[in-house]
């Protein structure tokens, strides 16, 4: 009985093993397909994706004027997506000029030293728009003013996401900050603001103005905006809402513009569980709009 019992063990045993075996092969199997399918996929989106992108450049980009650009033109449409075969891209433009070039955030260079002691200069105007964009992040004027420092020493930045490395930019403030802030390979402050759209269009344009428009208030003037945009800076301006306000009204003059040379185009494909992007700048040059950077993949 004992020797039996030990056979129809081992038998059990040897069951087990062979069942567990079989079930890793088919799971490693399994794995392998959907990593061969992954890769093909993958292979397919981004040539897929790479011939939508100059589809865009030509159709989107190719005529726009270089001296107006606003959100009544075809690229700024919201929900694009065409037909490729049998394959749908879905894109998104994003005017690089609608948002605030950490990059221009420089340090303040020393000046000569004379026999008298100077009055202490106002700090750049990029640097007081960033501060006064932070305080109306929550920050007081000490975590404002650090953190500007901080950022006009960490210049040039490569991406903006290289702000949360920052003081005083923990998880909540930098998703707040994010659709604000870009990051631009040169130190001009240059905003559309033909382009400005939303909450962040009003929180940028509140910053512009040096807190003299309200958040509510530089809503209101977005809405009442042309379908064609503002014909001039002049008429984005209008009458400064109070004495105070005309200085920084005139300066606004310095970083507003109502056309765009850099444009983001984000490309993206889905087919089941899979799913790819590709993310381009668009730099316009003598030559039209020219691809100076790519990105695949899901970014930020």
């Amino acid at each position: 009985m004992k020797q039996r019992g030990m056979a129809l063990l081992i038998v059990l045993l040897m069951v087990a093993t062979m069942a567990a075996v079989a079930v890793n092969t088919q799971e490693y199997w399994l794995r392998a397909v959907n990593r061969a399918e992954s890769q093909q996929f993958r292979q397919q989106a981004k040539w897929t994706l790479l011939g939508a992108e100059e589809w865009v450049r030509l159709q989107l980009l190719e005529g726009l004027p270089s001296d107006s650009v606003h959100l009544g033109q075809r690229w700024a449409q919201a929900g694009q997506r065409f037909q490729l075969d049998d394959v749908t891209v879905a894109y998104q433009l994003r005017d690089n000029h609608a948002c605030f070039n950490l990059n221009a955030v420089r340090p303040v260079r020393a000046q000569p030293t004379e026999a008298t002691t100077p009055a202490p200069a106002r700090a750049p105007l990029p640097q007081r728009l960033f501060q006064q964009l932070m305080l109306q992040q929550g920050m007081n004027e000490t975590q404002a003013a650090t953190l500007t420092a901080s950022l006009a020493a960490a210049t040039p930045l490569r991406d903006s996401s290289q702000l949360r490395a920052l003081p005083g930019v923990d998880r909540p403030r930098w998703q707040r900050l994010q659709p604000l802030v870009c990051v631009q390979p040169h130190h001009r402050l240059r905003i559309n603001a033909n382009t400005l759209s939303g909450a962040a269009g009003a929180e940028l344009l509140t910053a512009l103005t040096q807190g003299h428009l309200s958040p509510r208030q530089a809503q209101a003037r977005l809405a009442a905006r042309p379908a064609t945009g503002w014909p001039s800076v002049a008429a984005l301006i209008g009458q400064p809402p109070n004495d105070a306000a005309v200085n920084a009204f005139a300066e606004l003059q310095s970083v507003v513009t109502l056309s765009s040379d850099d444009m983001e185009l984000r490309l993206w494909t889905e087919q089941g569980q899979h799913r790819h992007q590709l993310r381009s700048r668009l730099v316009r040059s003598e030559q039209g709009f020219r691809v100076t950077e790519r990105r695949y993949g899901i970014t930020e």
